[in-house]
């Protein structure tokens, strides 16, 4: 595990996954929300595929924690990890950690997010409206179509994150 390509759902933990593994791993975390988020709105498109472009290519081990399954970027990512961590947890934990990520950083800039960007009620409304339609069938069939390459590691529970944890102590 070189390049890793974290995906799932917001709260689901890929942000905390990614630290413990850089970590673990001594491998650094590029955190697409600090770009995505930079400016209210969305940045343009070409901007967000290029600076992971040219973090890509200037990185030989990476953790790329963020989803974004709809951008041209998931390809890019896809192409060149040689690991894709997918959780699919289930939506009760997932509203169980939003709650808890609100109520912890209410009024914050969290560390995956650039210092501009507070949680406030309307950033959590926008997001829990977002985890409410999420699924990873888009990015299953990305990853199908293409033939992926890379080691697929599914995470349907605390209990599967646990001993995924465990087995790089192994």
């Amino acid at each position: 595990m070189k390049r890793i390509m974290l995906l799932g759902c917001p709260c689901s933990g890929k942000s905390t996954l990614a630290k413990v593994l850089s970590s673990k791993l001594d491998i650094p975390v590029f955190h697409l929300d600090m770009i995505f988020h930079i400016e209210p709105g969305e940045i343009k498109k070409k901007s967000f595929y290029t600076q992971q472009k040219e973090y890509i290519d200037s990185h030989e081990h990476w953790i790329i924690d963020g989803d974004f399954r709809r951008t041209e970027s998931f390809e890019l990512r896809m192409k060149h990890s040689d690991t894709i961590i997918i959780y699919e947890l289930p939506k009760r934990l997932i509203y169980w950690r939003f709650l808890k990520r609100f109520l912890r950083d209410y009024g914050k800039s969290r560390p995956d997010m650039p210092d501009s960007r507070t949680e406030t009620f309307k950033t959590a409304w926008v997001l829990l409206k977002f985890i409410v339609g999420y699924t990873n069938e888009i990015a299953w069939q990305k990853i199908s179509a293409n033939g992926s390459h890379a080691r697929v590691i599914t995470i349907k529970s605390t209990h599967d994150e646990e001993r995924f944890l465990s087995s790089l102590n192994s």
